[in-house]
């Protein structure tokens, strides 16, 4: 191999080791799929409340949160993970489309969120939108 194809292999491999880094330490990934969940020691803006909700599986595989009409992306609690859907820090699995999911959480100026990680998913999940869903604690809700 050539100088100059080594060094081009060389910068694609480190390339994708400091993209894998990122979606790491931005989200929880798994196998077969990846969910945003907020990271230890980050604030995010907004006045906490009440949020009662459906889930909704879009065609990109982003598992939102429908509230009052709206569909919303999220970022799910800190400790979410992802296991072939939403595992909660409480260890229940979001996976079904219509499961209602009673949290706590703010709406959030997708502004405030300027890490490279968050521009990317929002551009796939959530593309214009000038706030997104950012719950602190979430559970299944009771039928």
């Amino acid at each position: 191999m050539s100088a100059s194809g080594e060094a081009g292999r060389q910068a694609t491999v480190l390339l994708l080791g400091a993209t894998a880094a990122l979606a790491v330490t931005a989200c929880s990934v798994g196998e077969g799929g990846w969910m945003p969940a907020q990271r230890h020691g980050e604030t995010y803006a907004g006045d906490r409340r009440q949020i009662d909700g459906v889930l909704e599986i879009d065609s990109n595989q982003c598992y939102d949160l429908t509230v009052d009409g709206t569909t919303w992306f999220v970022i799910w609690p800190e400790g979410s993970r992802w296991d072939l859907g939403v595992r909660l820090p409480n260890g229940q699995l979001l996976r079904d489309n219509g499961t209602r999911v009673s949290a706590t959480g703010a709406r959030t100026p997708t502004a405030a969120l300027t890490d490279e990680f968050w521009t990317r998913s929002f551009l796939l999940c959530a593309p214009g939108a000038a706030e997104v869903l950012v719950l602190d604690i979430a559970l299944v809700a009771a039928e």
